[in-house]
């Protein structure tokens, strides 16, 4: 929604925080971990690539978890149209 003055974007909150953080409290992860976040990073990617949508700034900190563990992207501010 937006003021006359303001853009607000609003997220549900993600309780699980981001994995920039796991990263840093556990050091490394488990491959079975690691390859958890990856296959649910290249599904998210898909699902944007197939609606041309290119996120242009994925890392740790812009992949956040919620209660359950599951990824969900975030910070669209540079992503753009692949036409």
């Amino acid at each position: 929604f937006q003021s006359p003055n303001h853009l607000f974007l609003v997220m549900e909150y993600l309780i699980g925080g981001d994995l920039s953080s796991i990263l840093m409290e556990q050091g490394t992860l488990s491959e079975e971990v690691a390859a958890f976040y990856t296959a649910e990073l290249v599904l998210a990617l898909e699902f944007l690539h197939s609606h041309h949508i290119i996120h242009r700034d994925v890392k740790p900190d812009n992949l956040l978890l919620d209660a359950n563990g599951h990824l969900k992207l975030s910070d669209f501010g540079i992503s753009g149209d692949d036409h």
